[in-house]
């Protein structure tokens, strides 16, 4: 890998490091058929209700926190969406998304059609079709990646598949074991590379252990048919002490800054499976 991807990487990683140290990870849910909008915790899988209805169905959801923007998925069409829940059409698709997700260094969002993946352009909503994965079209409902770049597709059959879109490989790893049921959402906490899912029975946060393939129960039932959700740092925890606070904003304005280091490199990496 290229040293200046490897820093985007390293820099990516101290930025959420940061907020970390002071704010605790939380998750936004949508709903597909209820058409809720939600906040949970990721600690114990408690949650508020942001917005009862979306006005259409939340089919995935998406958060980049270098533009800090948030888009959720209606069917064929991408929305920009706030943390109120309020959304604005961002574009119409040519194609059904079920799930969507930034790739690793956030320069792409991802979408799953029919046991597809597309790129998605979310300022045109243009999708274009990359390859496909070994999950059939009912079965592929959740996409999360992790911050090493591994694309993670799961769904209704609890079948785990890992991909790599630049190669277009796609790998099967298993069948989620204790599964009754399947995932409908699924996202990566960045800042400890935790799995997280939405399990469709009965609609409970969980932690998925990549190397066991066994999942654990976090709190109660969420809602109704959860379908999209994304990592977030809550923005309620108390501020760092003034005596840190002006180090650690430089801080994260220098990261910020060097992010951009090797952005065109970075669209043409190439991560091989392992």
């Amino acid at each position: 890998m290229p040293a200046a991807i490897s820093l985007r990487i390293i820099f990516i990683s101290l930025f959420f490091s940061l907020f970390s140290a002071v704010a605790a990870a939380d998750f936004y849910a949508a709903e597909y058929n209820g058409e809720g909008f939600y906040k949970i915790k990721a600690e114990d899988g408690s949650h508020e209700v942001i917005k009862s209805s979306l006005g259409h169905g939340g089919h995935g959801l998406a958060f980049n926190p270098l533009t800090n923007k948030m888009y959720v998925v209606g069917g064929t069409t991408l929305y920009k969406i706030k943390p109120s829940g309020d959304t604005e059409v961002s574009g119409e698709m040519t194609v059904e998304i079920t799930g969507i997700d930034f790739n690793f260094d956030y320069t792409m969002l991802y979408g799953l059609s029919a046991g597809s993946i597309y790129s998605i352009d979310p300022v045109t909503a243009e999708a274009t079709y990359v390859m496909e994965t070994t999950l059939t079209a009912d079965n592929a409902y959740a996409i999360a990646t992790r911050s090493d770049g591994t694309m993670f597709v799961s769904g209704l059959s609890g079948e785990l598949v890992v991909l790599d879109v630049n190669t277009e490989e796609s790998k099967h790893l298993g069948t989620i074991a204790s599964t009754e049921g399947g995932f409908t959402a699924m996202a990566f906490d960045v800042t400890t590379d935790t799995l997280y899912a939405i399990h469709n029975d009965p609609n409970k946060l969980v932690t998925i252990d990549l190397d066991t393939l066994r999942y654990t129960t976090i709190g109660g039932t969420i809602g109704e048919h959860v379908h999209g959700m994304t990592f977030i740092v809550s923005e309620e925890e108390p501020p760092p002490p003034e005596d840190d606070s002006g180090s650690i904003h430089y801080a994260m304005l220098l990261l910020l800054m060097m992010l951009g280091v090797g952005k065109t490199l970075g669209n043409r990496v190439k991560h091989k499976l392992t």
